[in-house]
């Protein structure tokens, strides 16, 4: 964990101790306000630190691919993380554990992200809550990230948004 992201969930803590002192319903709703601030700056340092390594990337370069497709199962390869989807049993995985089940996904999103230079960089996320997404991968090809994120719309029987 960053240093920034440490010293602002302390302070956070902090003032939660003392809001709940004068208001308990206060302190529910600072809760939830703290834990979406925290997930949107874990969003924006992950957006400043990969724009920082996109630029180390080259601009026509790929970092997703598909591993293996069969009728069952679906193993793909992000820049993030490596997946695979299992149809049988409805779940999504990583190398080592499940992550989540394809009825918890809501969408597909792509997102796109300039950094400044007129370089765009596209990221493909499944997003599974209103707090909650999970990162497949980034790449500078738009019709890369459109083609990933209409195999994942495919097999988890879901939109894809913008």
């Amino acid at each position: 964990m960053s240093p920034i992201k440490y010293f602002a969930i302390g302070g956070s803590i902090s003032l939660l101790v003392i809001i709940a002192v004068y208001s308990p319903t206060s302190a529910v709703a600072s809760v939830v306000l703290i834990y979406y601030l925290y997930r949107m700056g874990d969003r924006c340092i992950r957006s400043v630190t990969s724009n920082s390594e996109a630029s180390e990337r080259s601009l026509g370069s790929s970092t997703m691919e598909t591993l293996n497709e069969t009728e069952e199962e679906l193993t793909i390869r992000g820049s993030e993380r490596i997946l695979v989807l299992n149809r049988r049993t409805g779940t999504i995985s990583g190398l080592h554990s499940k992550i989540s089940s394809f009825e918890k996904v809501k969408n597909v999103k792509i997102s796109v992200t300039d950094d400044g230079d007129g370089a765009t960089e596209y990221s493909v996320w499944l997003s599974t809550g209103a707090f909650s997404s999970l990162c497949v991968g980034y790449t500078r090809n738009e019709i890369d990230a459109s083609l990933m994120a209409a195999k994942f719309g495919m097999w988890l029987g879901k939109d894809v948004v913008c």
